[in-house]
């Protein structure tokens, strides 16, 4: 419990102190603990860095990690069962 808040604050941190490659490393990490992290930072990054484009890229960006996290975590959660 304690390290997935750890990681949750780290990620939300690493969107103000670090690249935004290093940045998306880090939060696709967390959200192998957390998946809706990546949602939730892609949201904080667009409304931090609000961009002139017609598109919230990090949000989109944040969902597709999400998506892909959330079916990792099913695929190995069933693997595990089913062994």
């Amino acid at each position: 419990m304690v390290v997935r808040i750890i990681a949750t604050v780290g990620a939300f941190l690493s969107v103000l102190l670090f690249p935004w490659q290093l940045a998306l490393f880090i939060v696709a990490g967390v959200s192998a603990l957390l998946p809706p992290v990546a949602l939730v930072v892609g949201v904080f990054t667009d409304a931090l860095y609000w961009s002139q484009g017609p598109l919230p890229y990090a949000t989109l960006c944040g969902l597709a990690i999400t998506l892909i996290a959330f079916v990792v975590e099913r695929f190995v959660r069933t693997r595990i069962m089913a062994t």
